[in-house]
């Protein structure tokens, strides 16, 4: 039997005041599914989007809408990533609600991207 002393762990305190942040930060790596497709939004933000599959247990596919917002990660997203390139995504979740055409109330979730690597073969 070994006798080597188990290290100690510690616990980090997080704080309960009304001045903490909370936050919930998403990481993917899949392929995406469509070439990324810049826009501008009715503010007049440009932007970049492209949709991410990512496999979930029992062979099920989960798809995940990306938009990039960031100058430099535009760039980048628009020139090295293309569809089925393997990519790995960070980025802040945000359910978005709108309306269609024919008046039915949607909420789709929709990843706002912070960091993004494409796999070198992009």
């Amino acid at each position: 039997m070994l006798s080597t002393p188990m290290p100690m762990l510690r616990a980090r305190l997080f704080s309960s005041s009304s001045s903490a942040r909370n936050m919930a930060k998403l990481t993917l790596i899949g392929r995406v599914g469509a070439q990324p497709e810049a826009h501008t939004t009715q503010a007049g933000v440009d932007m970049v989007r492209y949709v991410v599959a990512v496999n979930g247990p029992k062979e099920r596919v989960n798809w995940y809408r990306i938009a990039c917002f960031e100058t430099n990660s535009m760039e980048y997203i628009q020139k090295n990533v293309h569809r089925g390139s393997l990519v790995y995504v960070e980025g802040l979740p945000n359910l978005i609600n709108f309306v269609d055409d024919e008046g039915v109330k949607h909420r789709d979730l929709q990843i706002a991207q912070r960091r993004a690597v494409c796999e070198s073969s992009c």
